[in-house]
């Protein structure tokens, strides 16, 4: 009999400064059939940014209200950071202005809160870090050429 090994489990940062939505969306993640997801918590904008800095994350879940500061800004100052790890912003408003603001600062997506379901979730977590790998991939092909492309 040939014993099957789990796939290591996706690592994901939860930027959310209320406890009643980290369990929600964990519970979803858990919901997910086939998959492992790991969630770690962040629970302040300075707590999330040591986070990233202390562990590699696969995706961060931020939302878009993080105490006094914006999920936005978080996007805008760690995404440049630490491009391997999409960040998807998450919110309780559907609003296409937010949606806009969301691709500005350079999220991968953006998802209402009060739609959310394991399937969605795990879709839109899929689908960013499928886009983070080919931009990593296209990056590391151009810069290793060796002339100049047309």
């Amino acid at each position: 009999m040939v014993e099957q090994t789990q796939a290591r489990p996706i690592y994901v940062l939860l930027v959310e400064d209320d406890s009643d939505d980290f369990f929600l969306t964990q519970d979803a993640l858990q919901q997910v059939d086939e998959k492992k997801y790991a969630v770690v918590w962040a629970g302040t904008y300075d707590r999330a940014r040591t986070a990233l800095f202390e562990q590699k994350f696969d995706v961060a879940l931020v939302d878009y209200h993080i105490g006094d500061r914006t999920g936005l800004e978080f996007i805008a100052e760690m995404g440049s950071r630490y491009p391997g790890c999409p960040m998807i912003l998450l919110t309780g408003v559907d609003n296409p202005d937010v949606d806009r603001a969301a691709e500005k600062a350079g999220a991968a997506d953006f998802l209402v809160k009060d739609a959310l379901t394991p399937d969605l979730l795990d879709r839109t977590i899929r689908y960013a870090r499928q886009h983070a790998e080919r931009k990593a991939l296209l990056s590391a092909v151009l810069e290793n050429a060796g002339a100049g492309m047309i």
